[in-house]
C-alpha cells in the first residue's frame, strides 16, 4: 500500500518539478555551471515533510460503551487466564506497522504488588504471521504501575480500565508485527468479555466487529478463543508527508464508495426486495433460522454451528444475512444442515442435496407456479467441504488434456440423465445407488432445483482452500471447484468463485476463521470472514449485471 502511495507521490513531485522547471525558464535567467550561482538550497514543499497520524482502537462511544459495562461487573467479563498468553486479538490487520503512544488495560484484578508497591503487565511485539504467533515474542516491555499513582489496591477486583502512557517510549510494531497482551507471571490480571450472549458481548461483534482471539493452549500451540479482548490503545503512524496520508484515506474512502455504488446499482436493477434462499452446512447455519419450522416444516432437523452464544451471534451477521441486509432483500428459506453433505448420509435424514433441493420454498405454495410469492428468486448453493474426506468422488474430468465441456455433457447424457429419471420415478435416495459420488449428487440436486424453481437465479458457491484443515487442502479444493465451475457451465447457472476472487486464501485464512479451542484450521468464517464472502457476492451479482 506505501509502495503504490509513495510512487504516486514521487509522480507528482517529479510533474511539480517539472512545472516550476519550465516556468524558471521563461521567467529567470539561464543557470550557469558556476557553484556561486547556483542556489541548491532551496527547502523542500511543505507537503513533504513527514506526517505523524494517532488514532485510538476503539472510538470513544464504544469505549464509553465496554467502560461502563466493565464497571458495574458485568458478568459478561471473566479473567484472562495468564497461562493462555500472551494473547492478540484478531484484528491484527488494523493493530501493525505503528507505535503503540498508550494503552487502556481493562483491569478485572490485582495479585500481590511487589516490595516497591508495583503491579505488572507485559505488552510483547510478535510476528504477525501465523508460525511467528506461535513462536516466542520478538521482544516487549513490562509495564511497572504504582499502586498509589493508578489507585490500585492488592489482591482486589477493580474492574476499570487503568490508562498507561507511552508516549515517552513507544512501543513500535512494524509491518509484519503486531501487539500481544499479558504473560503468565503479570500480577495485574486483563478482563475479557465471554462469549456469551450479553449485551456487551452482542455490542462488541456487531458494532466493533470484534471476531475473537489468539491463544496459547496447554501445549504451546496457537487456539483461536472466540473470547473477546477488549484493551483500547492508541496508535501512532508516521507517512511519507501529508499527501500521502491524505492519497491513503482517499484511496480507503474511493474503495468504500465503490462499494456502495455497486450495492446501489444492484438495488436499482431490481435485486431490491427479491427472495434468497441458502443451501448450505455449518458455516451457512443459525439457530432458529436454519432450522424455523415455521417456514418449512422440513427444516426441523436441521443442526446449527452458528449460534446467539457463538461468534456469529446474530444471523444478520452470516454472508447471507449481510447480503440481505445490503440489498434489501427478503430470506425465503435458509435450508442449512450442519455436517452435511452434497453427498448425504442416507435413511430419513434429508441432509443431502438432492434431499433438500426441492424445500426451499416457504411452507403453503406452489413453487413451480411462476406466480407463487413462495419460492426464492434467487438461490445460492455453498457446499461440498464435508465431502471432501467422506464422499466418492467423480474423476471424468481430471487430466490436463480432458474437454471438458464434451466429458461434461457425455457424463449428464450416459450418468447422470438415467440416475436422475429413476429418482424422479421412486422418489428414493440411497447414497451409492440413487447416486455414486458426491458430484452425480450435486448434479441431481441442480436439475431437481431448476426443475422446481424454473424462474429462480441460480449461483453456485467455489470452495476456499484452508491453512490446515485437512478437508481444505489444495488438492481436494482444486478437484471440488473444478466439478463445480463445469456444472456452471452444463447447468447454464453462475459461480461464486470464492478461489479465484474471494478475498479470503489460504494465507490469510487464520485471520477469518474460528475453531474454538482447537488448532487454528479457518474451516468455519468468523465475523469478518462472513463480511468478507458477503463482498465477494455482492461483486459477483455486480459483474453478471447485464
Amino acid at each position: 500500500m506505501k509502495r503504490s502511495l509513495l510512487s504516486l507521490l514521487a509522480l507528482f513531485l517529479a510533474l511539480s518539478m517539472l512545472l516550476c522547471s519550465f516556468v524558471a525558464c521563461k521567467e529567470e535567467p539561464p543557470q550557469t555551471d558556476d557553484p556561486d550561482t547556483n542556489d541548491d538550497t532551496t527547502p523542500p514543499a511543505e507537503d513533504a515533510k513527514p506526517y505523524t497520524h494517532s488514532e485510538t482502537y476503539y472510538t470513544e462511544a464504544q469505549h464509553n460503551t465496554i467502560k461502563a459495562a466493565l464497571e458495574s461487573r458485568d458478568s459478561a467479563f471473566g479473567s484472562l487466564d495468564g497461562a493462555l498468553t500472551p494473547a492478540v486479538t484478531m484484528n491484527i490487520e488494523t493493530i501493525t506497522d505503528c507505535s503503540i503512544t498508550s494503552i487502556s488495560i481493562p483491569v478485572q484484578k490485582t495479585l500481590a504488588a511487589d516490595s516497591r508497591g508495583k503491579f505488572t503487565f507485559t505488552l510483547s511485539v510478535v510476528d504477525s504471521t501465523l508460525n511467528g504467533m506461535r513462536s516466542a515474542p520478538v521482544s516487549g516491555i513490562t509495564l511497572e504501575l504504582d499502586a498509589d499513582e493508578y489507585e490500585l489496591a492488592e489482591n482486589s477486583f477493580i474492574y476499570r480500565y487503568v490508562t498507561v502512557d507511552l508516549s515517552s517510549s513507544p512501543l513500535v510494531l512494524g509491518a509484519d508485527q503486531t501487539l500481544a497482551l499479558g504473560a503468565p507471571e503479570d500480577t495485574l490480571i486483563a478482563a475479557f468479555v465471554k462469549t456469551t450472549a450479553s449485551d456487551i458481548a452482542t455490542y462488541l461483534k456487531k458494532e466493533c466487529g470484534e471476531p475473537g482471539m489468539f491463544q496459547h493452549g496447554a501445549s504451546a500451540e496457537l487456539i483461536y478463543d472466540r473470547d473477546l479482548l477488549c484493551f483500547d490503545f492508541t496508535m501512532q503512524r508516521t507517512y511519507a508527508s501529508e499527501a500521502e496520508y491524505n492519497a491513503y484515506v482517499a484511496e480507503k474512502k474511493a474503495e468504500e464508495d465503490a462499494f456502495n455504488a455497486k450495492v446501489e446499482a444492484l438495488k436499482a436493477a431490481g435485486y431490491k426486495g427479491k427472495k434468497i434462499s441458502i443451501v448450505g452446512d455449518s458455516i451457512s447455519t443459525f439457530a432458529g433460522v436454519s432450522n424455523d419450522t415455521s417456514i418449512n416444516t422440513t427444516l426441523g432437523s436441521n443442526s446449527s454451528h452458528n449460534s446467539a452464544n457463538g461468534n456469529v451471534c446474530d444471523w444478520t451477521m452470516t454472508y447471507w444475512g449481510r447480503l440481505i441486509t445490503a440489498l434489501e432483500m427478503e430470506l425465503c428459506v435458509a435450508n442449512c444442515w450442519s455436517g452435511s453433505k452434497v453427498y448425504g448420509t442416507g435413511g430419513d435424514s434429508d441432509d443431502s442435496l438432492l434431499e433438500r433441493a426441492d424445500q426451499l420454498h416457504r411452507d403453503g405454495g406452489t413453487p413451480n407456479d411462476p406466480s407463487d410469492d413462495t419460492a426464492p428468486d434467487i438461490i445460492i448453493i455453498y457446499m461440498g467441504i464435508n465431502d471432501m474426506l467422506n464422499s466418492p468422488r467423480a474423476s471424468h474430468l481430471d487430466g490436463a488434456d480432458v474437454d471438458k465441456t464434451a466429458a461434461m455433457n457425455t457424463w449428464k447424457t450416459n450418468v447422470i440423465d438415467p440416475k436422475y429419471a429413476t429418482y424422479k420415478t421412486n422418489k428414493t435416495i440411497t447414497p451409492g445407488t440413487t447416486y455414486a459420488n458426491w458430484q452425480e449428487a450435486y448434479a441431481m440436486g441442480l436439475m431437481l432445483m431448476q426443475e422446481t424453481y424454473p424462474d429462480a437465479e441460480i449461483w453456485l458457491m467455489s470452495l476456499v482452500e484452508s491453512n490446515a484443515h485437512s478437508s481444505g487442502k489444495k488438492t481436494h479444493i482444486d478437484h471440488a471447484n473444478l466439478y463445480i465451475r463445469a456444472m456452471a457451465d452444463l447447468f447454464d447457472v453462475k459461480v461464486i468463485d470464492q478461489q479465484e476472487n474471494g478475498y479470503i486464501t489460504k494465507q490469510n485464512s487464520y485471520l477469518y476463521g474460528h475453531d474454538e479451542h482447537e488448532l487454528i484450521t479457518a474451516i468455519h468464517p468468523n465475523l469478518k470472514g462472513h463480511a468478507l464472502m458477503a463482498r465477494l457476492i455482492v461483486d459477483e451479482f455486480y459483474k453478471n449485471l447485464p
